[in-house]
């Protein structure tokens, strides 16, 4: 456990379970017609936390996240001249395959996403943050935003999660 944040156990979904930062005031807002929850830290750090269904899987992208990372490059290539950094990871965590994704931007703000799922839900962590100057650290963000569990058990046997597939065969 940290002393900057929090454990918050989904009440929509009890499946994951998810950090925020401590003192974060908590709202309900729509976006693209359904309810997420997001978290507002001193009006400098939003955290949104949504949950949709898990993308269908095919052979060239079996967990969607090729789609992720392709949206946010768009948006990279799109505001290169505003961009400083943007990169992707793949992250395990509590046995499962996610992606983490990033983007800096030259004025010291940033927005960082992670996606993770299991074989019937997607889980998406989004923080987007002003320039950094609380005490509060990029790592700190990233820590927290991958730290994600799943609360109910997974099939080990189904199509939730084959990391093999992650890597394509040239």
């Amino acid at each position: 456990m940290n002393t900057y944040s929090k454990q918050i156990i989904s009440n929509d979904t009890n499946v994951f379970s998810y950090r925020v930062l401590k003192d974060s005031l908590v709202s309900d807002e729509i976006l693209e017609g359904h309810q997420i929850k997001v978290y507002n830290y001193n009006d400098t750090i939003l955290q949104h936390v949504d949950y949709v269904s898990r993308p269908t899987s095919n052979s060239e992208d079996p967990y969607g996240y090729v789609d992720d990372i392709l949206s946010l490059g768009q948006d990279s290539t799109e505001n290169s001249n505003t961009i400083k950094l943007y990169h992707y990871n793949l992250v395990w965590n509590d046995g499962i395959p996610g992606i983490f994704l990033e983007q800096e931007f030259f004025d010291g703000s940033g927005l960082m996403q992670f996606i993770t799922q299991n074989d019937k839900i997607r889980f998406i962590n989004v923080i987007e943050y002003e320039k950094l100057d609380q005490g509060i650290t990029k790592a700190q963000l990233r820590n927290m935003l991958i730290d994600v569990n799943v609360l109910q058990p997974h099939s080990k046997n189904s199509d939730a999660i084959d990391v093999f597939n992650l890597i394509v065969n040239k």
